[in-house]
Parts: C-alpha cells; structure tokens; sequence
C-alpha cells in the first residue's frame, strides 16, 4: 500500500486555503490544484509499504509523537520547487518554529532501520496547493495574484497520522490508518 506520514490541515484551515486556491485557478490554469479534502503537510513519503510492515511504522509514528508536545503553525507566503521561474510545485510555507522538523528528524532517526532511508534533500515544511501541468513548469512572478499570495492562518498540531494514498481516476484519495497524538495524549 502506498503511505505516507502527514499532517492534515484543520477543517478551518483547509477552507481557508482553498478559498486562496480558487482565486488563483484563473490567474494560474496550468496547473493541478489540490483538492481541499487532500491538503496536508507530508512529513515523509514512505512510498510503497507492505502490509506486514505497517505495525513497525505505525510503532515507528506513536514513538515520535508521543516524544514532542503539540504546536501552533502559521501559513505564511507562496514558494515553489524548484524555484519560481520555473515551478514543478506551488507550496504554501509554514512557520512553526522548527517543531515539524523536530518531527521528520525523530521519523527520520525511527525509520532508518526499518528500512525507510531519510529524505536525502533538506525539510522544508509546507502544504502543496497545485503541481504544473508541462514540463516546463509554471512561471510565477508572471501570475501577480500568485507573487503577492499571503495566507494569514493558523492552527494548534496535536497529531501526526499515517495515511494511505489510493491513486485512480481523478484525485487522490487519502485513508487515515492511525493517528498518533503528540505528548502521547488521547483522540
């Protein structure tokens, strides 16, 4: 199954940022938005992961959360993989004071043995809003409403879940398998 360990955005949140999206779908029709329901915060992409290794993960998530207390995070300006001139990937940046990277560091130390090497490129915590549609990406600073993009939102990260991505026609579909509080506290 294919897995991944996120942070999904507060119902609140999820609204907020795609009232963003929709303004900006006219200004930037080459490209995939994301779905609101699928908008998250992705921790580590495990990729394709077998059954019988999902309690190891799952021990692996618990392990972490219940070391590290939950947060605030703030949504901050528009960036773009690999840069602006040329984006693959419209994100929406996160400002939290570290504490998602204390947690992909923590993922990152648990997995290894399990056999999930870390992200050989550096943590960069955000929520992706759309992907180019070309190749040849998108060039954002020719889109103004994008350049001058600001989403003022926050919201309190009590958790961090395993979820399954299931791919087909049409956006993905996002199943949570577990949730892991932080502070090792209770749904």
């Amino acid at each position: 199954m294919r897995l991944f360990i996120g942070v999904r955005l507060s119902p609140d949140l999820r609204a907020l940022v795609a009232r963003e999206i929709a303004a900006l779908r006219s200004a930037i029709p080459d490209v995939r938005w994301t779905h609101e329901d699928a908008l998250h915060i992705t921790l580590r992409f495990l990729g394709e992961v077998a059954e019988a290794d999902v309690d190891a993960v799952r021990a692996a998530v618990d392990a972490c959360a219940s070391s590290k207390r939950p947060y605030t995070l703030r949504t901050s300006g528009l960036g773009a993989f690999p840069r602006m001139a040329r984006a693959q990937v419209l994100w929406l940046g996160i400002d939290d004071g570290g504490a998602t990277g204390a947690i992909v560091e923590c993922l990152d130390a648990t997995l290894e043995p399990l056999g999930f090497a870390p992200e050989q490129r550096g943590f960069t915590p955000h929520v992706t809003l759309g992907r180019a549609r070309t190749r040849n990406g998108v060039r954002v600073r020719d889109h103004e409403a994008a350049t001058e993009l600001t989403v003022d939102g926050s919201m309190l990260v009590d958790r961090v879940e395993l979820i399954r991505s299931h791919l087909g026609r049409g956006p993905a579909r996002h199943e949570v398998l577990h949730a892991a509080m932080l502070g090792g506290g209770t749904d």
